[in-house]
């Protein structure tokens, strides 16, 4: 009868003691929009879809201001026309305005795809060295900043400018950036 009163107590004692000498959680934390920001190859990216999509860009605003001159035009001038020419005019406008819209819209699809190719050029070798980093540190866990709820860490735990330095250093040792990572020239 004593014996069935502990065996309870004595089963939780044998549960809960390799509780006891388990080790320390360590954890760590990596920013990776600012490794993507401010890593060499991050920066290489940037200027890439900037080179890319300057000329386009500036294309769309060369038209938007043209449409804006037009419903200027049309406002001033609308009061001497026909009702005909008045209804002309405003669906030649409508037309410009969506084509305009179909073209922004395929423009911006388009720089989401080169994006994300060449995000994942960067961060498949980033997460490589957050992987190095949690290994040589013996940290049970890294999160990513912006995505793990954290609301306060030390900063002693932020792994981010080490990984942009390695990442760096990685990539002028010849850690070359992937074809796939390369966003198709045109337009």
């Amino acid at each position: 009868m004593r014996f069935a009163g502990r065996a309870p107590a004595f089963a939780l004692a044998l549960v809960c003691l390799p509780l006891t000498a388990a080790e320390p959680v360590s954890i760590g934390y990596v920013d990776m929009q600012r490794v993507i920001e401010e890593s060499k190859l991050g920066k290489q990216a940037f200027a890439t879809l900037q080179e890319k999509y300057a000329e386009p860009q500036a294309a769309l605003q060369k038209e938007e201001k043209e449409i804006m001159q037009l419903q200027q035009n049309l406002a001033r001038d609308g009061a001497l026309m026909s009702q005909a020419e008045l209804d002309k005019r405003k669906g030649e406008l409508q037309e410009r305005i969506a084509l305009i819209q179909r073209k922004a819209a395929m423009a911006q699809q388009e720089l989401s795809q080169d994006q994300a190719k060449l995000g994942g050029g960067i961060i498949k070798p980033a997460q490589e060295i957050v992987t190095e980093l949690g290994k040589e540190r013996k940290l049970t866990a890294i999160f990513e900043r912006s995505q793990s709820g954290m609301l306060y860490v030390e900063e002693d735990r932020n792994l981010t400018n080490e990984v942009i330095k390695r990442l760096d250093a990685k990539n002028a040792k010849g850690g070359k950036e992937t074809k796939e990572a390369k966003p198709a020239k045109g337009k």
